[in-house]
């Protein structure tokens, strides 16, 4: 939170901001009706309405990053140009808050397996960076093959998902 903080904003302004976080307090009722009291000391609080833009300061710059390396060592990026800036783009990842997904063009079954293998280390390397990780439980892969041998992929793939 501090680097987040210290990047984004300076003197009172970062200083009220740091102290908002270490001098608040929450209470927690037990499951015997009794209050506990407690001081994170850090983190976000529920309900913070500057909490989504607090987390994206810091998660947007590591989501690019995941993107720019997985395009890199896999070289399978699905870009365009966009109409607007006339820059090239991702296309292929789209993040809702705390959730990516992901369009990968890959040759065949193996090949699919091997881009979400390397997909997956590069995001859990940057991910590790802010002590955050992925949800594998969460992960949903949905292959479509198309073309001569389509038919032939699709059956290994569902295989596999057995």
């Amino acid at each position: 939170m501090d680097e987040m903080v210290d990047g984004k904003f300076t003197g009172r302004c970062a200083a009220f901001l740091k102290a908002r976080y270490r001098q608040s307090w929450m209470i927690v009722q037990t499951q015997q009706k009794e209050k506990l009291v407690v001081q994170p000391g850090s983190g976000g609080l529920q309900g913070d309405v500057s909490m989504p833009s607090q987390f994206a300061a810091i998660y947007d710059p590591k989501i690019a990053e995941w993107i720019a390396k997985k395009n890199e060592l896999l070289d399978n990026a699905l870009e365009a140009y966009d109409p607007l800036t006339g820059r090239l783009i991702d296309v292929g990842t789209t993040v809702y808050a705390d959730d990516a997904g992901e369009t990968n063009l890959t040759r065949d079954e193996e090949h699919r397996v091997e881009v979400n293998r390397i997909s997956s280390e590069t995001m859990d390397e940057v991910l590790d960076e802010l002590g955050l990780g992925q949800n594998r439980e969460k992960a949903a892969h949905v292959p479509m093959f198309m073309g001569v041998g389509s038919v032939q992929e699709t059956k290994k793939a569902l295989e596999k998902g057995k």
